[in-house]
């Protein structure tokens, strides 16, 4: 087997891309290193380096990572060129060169990102773009990405043809030939490609930590489908169902607020199927062949205003692997055959305009009816199926809705995450953040949410503390939120007492803790960026918007933004939250928060803050409380867990005034019972003077 030692050079300022690359070496090998008897070899400091005395840094590293003897070098650039050496501004600089004099393939990468104004040396950032026009000018192609998803999307491709021209022989070289049909070959390098995005959940570091990487089957639990008139069955016994019931159909719709796991479980399907465990539910399949796409990024056909064809968009989605329409369309099982192929579409709801999804409806429509050994699971969030709008599958398919977890799922949940994060702390020499076993880091934070639970443990409860720990146990039914709390549990030891906590402490992380770990972080504090995503937030929930433009989203903020005391640009905040913090993401030509549970925090604060200011404020709530096309029960819940008593007496005052509809309180009683719960002060004098007031209508007496 043949081997070539691939450089990856940089400064120190792109680690997250300098891992990005190793990765994506590692990946090649397990696509192509067998086939192509060719083994891929990572040369980084980091692997391949050690102390030692010499006649310097530079020249100890080119001699320890045997720099001449490389065959390939990946340079990276973004606001740093590094300490300069003996022969050349940068450390990358000259190992760069070393290899291009020696006829040596240069793939050369920089960051279009915006740098960041806090700490920056713009003396680097000057040679940075001086190297960058030297090599332009002596004909090299360079690269430009945008971020480090760019990057990975960019690299992974790039490495791929670069390898295949440089490196790769034909058969005649030595190789044996792959005894498989050509279809199948290319068929199994999509499966494994596709293994190895769907294998790892990744959970955000916290300060020194980097992310924590998670295989998806150690930490997933059985999930329960939430079929017509209350009934659970499981994700397994969905999939029986919807494809060997009683009336079978090979489209399943599956639907989930945000955060109840639908893409996780595509991910568990897909890797059941891939990994060849697809018998429980495809009893009948000899083998289970997937296709994995988000349909925020099908390829339209401008023309028809419709979806490319399947086996387009597989080709568009995975250009690592240079595949061809008719390939892909080979991996088809014939009707009646012993293969089926599962079609797993991720995501209607992400796609902004409903003319495209509802043009994705009928593209699902037209494939499914093609051939029935193709099976469709599609998910989406209530909110982005709507049949009242047109937006709806016509052909013959099963709907099914993702439930709560249980206190049992929650349990099982906590001990598995504990383990597998405790493992990978292990695996990866990290010092243990707690020395308590992940068994009792977990059954410590079941306790703390259901107290009632665990009455071994001494802990005494009273009826306050009770109504703060159902809050809690609200938040913990959703797999999201549940695994935010877990990790901020193993890494800080902290404990919601609200949902509202918990979510000012993941504000607080990513619009600061992160980036300032890894020094990028703004010279704007985290209190002043709320403020100003505050306003913005508020105003989209104003006008029901979920998407603006840049300029939108700019006007919003400028004027809280000028109030500001801070050095950083409107256009400096704006790159660092949409590129950085994960708070605001593109979504087309517009923007908007990463998940609509954002807006509606971020609302509430801005409500919050204008209470404070103004008993006005609190008399328009008033008078929409009743308003079914307002649409604000979240941000009230999370409103009124920050208001003050005074506040809470405002409301309470203004709703309960004689001769008022009590219909409006039918409507809502459940959101007037949450707001009673989440009320930060609990107060309860309007409601004591309410009891009291004769003009009151004696319907309303129950209610209060």
């Amino acid at each position: 087997m043949d081997r070539k030692k691939i450089l990856i050079a940089s400064p120190s300022d792109v680690q997250e891309e300098r891992e990005i690359a190793r990765r994506l070496i590692d990946e090649w090998n397990h696509l192509h290193k067998e086939r192509e008897q060719l083994d891929l070899i990572p040369v980084m400091w980091e692997l391949d380096a050690w102390p030692e005395n010499g006649d310097g840094v530079q020249e100890t590293i080119n001699r320890q990572l045997d720099i001449g003897n490389c065959d390939a070098v990946i340079g990276i650039f973004w606001t740093r060129i590094g300490t300069p050496t003996k022969v050349a501004s940068g450390g990358a600089v000259e190992e760069i060169g070393l290899l291009e004099k020696a006829g040596k393939p240069v793939m050369l990468y920089f960051s279009a990102a915006r740098p960041p104004r806090y700490g920056l040396d713009y003396g680097q950032l000057q040679q940075v773009d001086e190297y960058m026009a030297d090599c332009q000018k002596k004909g090299y192609l360079t690269w430009e990405y945008q971020d480090p998803a760019d990057f990975e999307e960019q690299l992974r491709a790039h490495l791929h043809k670069m390898v295949t021209d440089k490196f790769c022989h034909s058969s005649a070289s030595g190789r044996p030939e792959d005894v498989r049909t050509p279809q199948l070959t290319r068929y199994a390098d999509y499966r494994q490609l596709l293994r190895n995005r769907l294998t790892l959940l990744v959970d955000r570091g916290i300060d020194e930590y980097t992310d924590i990487e998670i295989p998806l089957e150690e930490v997933f639990i059985d999930l329960h489908i939430e079929e017509r008139y209350g009934k659970k069955i499981s994700h397994d016994d969905l999939l029986k169902q919807t494809f060997y019931g009683k009336c079978p159909t090979n489209v399943l719709l599956l639907i989930g607020d945000p955060g109840a796991g639908k893409s996780t479980l595509l991910q568990h399907y897909a890797m059941r199927c891939l990994e060849g465990r697809h018998h429980s539910l495809f009893p009948d399949a000899a083998e289970v062949r997937v296709v994995f796409i988000e349909l925020r990024r099908l390829v339209f056909d401008d023309d028809r205003k419709q979806p490319l064809p399947l086996a387009e968009q597989v080709v568009s989605s995975y250009q690592a692997l240079s595949l061809h329409k008719e390939e892909v369309e080979s991996w088809w099982p014939l009707q009646g055959s012993a293969e089926k192929m599962l079609v797993l579409l991720d995501g209607l709801d992400e796609v902004t305009e409903s003319e495209r999804r509802q043009a994705i409806c009928d593209w699902i429509d037209e494939e499914a009816s093609v051939n029935r050994n193709r099976c469709f699971i599609v998910t989406t969030r209530r909110t982005g199926y709507a049949a009242s709008e047109g937006i709806e599958l016509k052909g013959t398919h099963k709907s099914a809705t993702l439930a709560d977890l249980d206190k049992g799922q929650q349990k099982k949940f906590l001990r598995k995450w504990f383990r597998a994060a405790t493992a990978y702390e292990q695996e990866n020499g990290r010092r243990r953040s707690d020395e308590s076993s992940p068994e009792e880091q977990a059954d410590a934070l079941y306790a703390y949410i259901y107290p009632e639970d665990n009455q071994s443990s001494g802990e005494l409860v009273d009826d306050m503390e009770r109504k703060r720990r159902r809050g809690v146990q609200e938040i913990a039914v959703i797999p999201l939120l549940l695994k935010l709390m877990a990790l901020l549990y193993k890494l800080r030891g902290y404990k919601p007492d609200s949902r509202i906590s918990l979510y000012r402490l993941v504000f607080k992380y990513l619009l600061h803790g992160r980036e300032k770990a890894r020094k990028l972080a703004l010279d704007i504090d985290p209190e002043q960026s709320e403020t100003v995503l505050a306003q913005l937030a508020y105003t989209m929930q104003k006008q029901m918007r979920l998407d603006c433009s840049e300029k939108e989203m700019k006007d919003s903020m400028e004027l809280r933004f000028r109030s500001q005391n801070t050095s950083v640009t409107l256009d400096e905040f704006f790159t660092f939250i949409v590129g950085r913090s994960g708070i605001l993401k593109p979504n087309g030509e517009a923007y908007r928060f990463w998940h609509k549970t954002f807006q509606e925090y971020l609302a509430s604060r801005e409500m919050a803050r204008q209470s404070r200011s103004s008993d006005d404020f609190v008399g328009s709530i008033v008078r929409h409380f009743g308003d079914t096309a307002w649409e604000w029960d979240e941000t009230l819940k999370f409103y009124f867990a920050q208001i003050e008593d005074r506040v809470f007496d405002s409301f309470m005052e203004q709703l309960f005034v004689a001769g008022m509809a009590t219909d409006v309180l039918d409507n809502n009683l459940q959101l007037m019972q949450t707001m009673i719960r989440e009320a930060k002060e609990f107060s309860v004098t309007a409601l004591c003077g309410k009891l009291n007031d004769p003009e009151i209508a004696l319907r309303a007496y129950w209610h209060v």
